[in-house]
């Protein structure tokens, strides 16, 4: 894990590319931007001296590694607003050393490592205060995946319970694209009544779709969801047909996690990222205690074939953003925990992909 340091430039208020406020329940959480190591083939981290870019809260970012740290920042010049990922990656001396930095294509600002303003060429002679300089997120690795903080972290990363524990596999699935906000991901994924019928012959069947009552209440972190009981053709990998126990958490807004709990357990760490109000990026970890021998790409493609089909669904939900309003539509005993989901973030005040 690594933390960058304190952002220069980085405004309580926040402007998305429309000159929008950024949701500050958003702003101030960590958000996965990217990978921080190789997750599998193709899903490569960035190498030294290396650049990306992205979209997070509808602002454009910049992804760079000058070192062996990856640098956030947001995707412009202070200057005139010009995309700094379209300048120039350069390597200059300075203080008699030779320092990466980035010259802007617009003037000729050019910016260190560290998102300061080290020169600008219209004013050569000219002191720069130390102040002046790039809009830089804090960032960390953890789990894999690169994540940032455009604002002040009031929250560290969600823990993902069984990483450090050598029993269980781990097998990474995704990133996701979606057509729709990141809290109607988060809410399809603590939905178990839709098995059935989404997810006919994979994780449900028609002939078994009532859900008993199960307690979903609210705590000091999120949502809690407990002893939910679910009738699946495949329990736990052995082609046997019965039920099995599922329990859910939602740790943030947008990070979530269930553990189907038995001799053979399998969980799912999931984090959602809020590309713009309608198009979310989905991460996610498997991890399971049996089925070593089962190849990566067997259990990558069953939970790619899910995610299209819950993809399929919220793309098509309406209104695209999910309502704060518990009276805005009808809910039923086995939503208790999408229901518990929703006064949570309504209590938060979370506005991006919500109405």
């Amino acid at each position: 894990m690594s933390g960058a340091p304190a952002a220069l430039t980085t405004s309580p208020v926040l402007l998305d590319r429309e000159g929008k406020p950024v949701d500050p329940v958003l702003r101030d959480d960590w958000h996965v931007v990217g990978p921080a190591a190789p997750l599998r083939d193709g899903v490569d981290p960035l190498p030294i001296g290396g650049r990306a870019t992205t979209r997070l809260l509808n602002v454009d970012l910049l992804l760079w590694r000058p070192d062996a740290r990856v640098r956030v920042w947001r995707d412009l010049c202070i200057h005139r607003g010009y995309e700094l990922s379209r300048g120039k990656f350069l390597t200059q001396t300075v203080d008699g050393e030779p320092t990466p930095v980035i010259e802007c294509g617009y003037h000729g600002y050019t910016y260190g490592s560290d998102g300061r303003c080290l020169f600008i060429p219209a004013g050569p002679g000219e002191r720069i205060p130390e102040t002046v300089g790039a809009i830089t997120f804090r960032v960390q690795e953890r789990y894999g995946w690169l994540w940032a903080c455009p604002g002040e972290p009031k929250h560290d990363i969600p823990a993902f319970p069984e990483w450090d524990d050598p029993s269980y596999r781990k097998i990474f699935c995704g990133p996701y694209e979606g057509e729709a906000s990141g809290p109607r991901f988060i809410e399809i994924f603590l939905d178990v009544a839709h098995f059935p019928f989404v997810h006919e012959g994979r994780l449900g069947d028609r002939q078994h779709t009532e859900i008993a009552d199960y307690d979903a209440r609210l705590t000091d972190d999120g949502v809690e969801a407990t002893g939910i009981r679910v009738f699946q053709l495949d329990q736990d990998g052995r082609g046997t047909a019965g039920y099995v126990t599922y329990d859910y958490r939602a740790m943030r807004p947008l990070s979530a996690y269930f553990i189907k709990r038995g001799e053979r357990s399998f969980a799912i760490y999931y984090a959602v990222t809020p590309v713009e109000e309608n198009r979310s990026r989905g991460w996610m970890w498997v991890a399971m205690n049996h089925g070593w021998e089962v190849p990566e790409e067997v259990i990558r493609a069953f939970q790619d074939g899910l995610m299209v089909e819950d993809t399929a669904i919220v793309e098509h939900q309406h209104p695209s953003r999910l309502p704060r309003d518990l009276q805005a539509e009808f809910h039923h005993r086995a939503d208790r925990a999408s229901i518990r989901y929703r006064q949570w973030i309504n209590a938060l005040g979370l506005t991006f992909g919500t109405e």
